[in-house]
């Protein structure tokens, strides 16, 4: 189906919101830039505005680049979810979203200070 039909058949609204928590969760690294990139695509063609949850630093850079590629960064925007105790708190970050990467690294870099660390 063509944009217009799918439109018309009601299958799908311009400006309708879509939400995805962790979609990416069980695809490869690689696959996981190609539905970015079809994410992406389909926000610029419908104007979608596109919920996205993920853990995956692979998937977020590849929004933040094609992102940029196809013109859209204005329509992103990015945040941080910290817990302390009973307390949640959401971090408008898009400014920089660096502080999600390493908060994203930080299980990581746990180890390699455990693995070299000086005994």
């Amino acid at each position: 189906m063509n944009r217009q039909r799918l439109l018309e058949a009601e299958e799908i609204k311009e400006q309708g919101i879509l939400v995805f928590d962790e979609s990416e969760i069980h695809l490869h690294p690689e696959w996981q830039l190609k539905y970015a990139e079809l994410l992406v695509l389909l926000q610029k063609e419908f104007n979608f505005n596109i919920l996205l949850t993920t853990h995956s630093p692979y998937f977020l850079n590849a929004i933040e680049v094609y992102s940029q590629i196809n013109d859209i960064v204005d329509h992103c925007n990015y945040f941080l979810t910290d817990t302390q105790g009973d307390v949640c708190t959401i971090q408008e970050v898009t400014e920089s979203p660096g502080l999600i990467y390493q908060k994203l690294a930080k299980p990581f870099q746990e180890l390699e200070n455990l693995r070299y660390r000086e005994y």
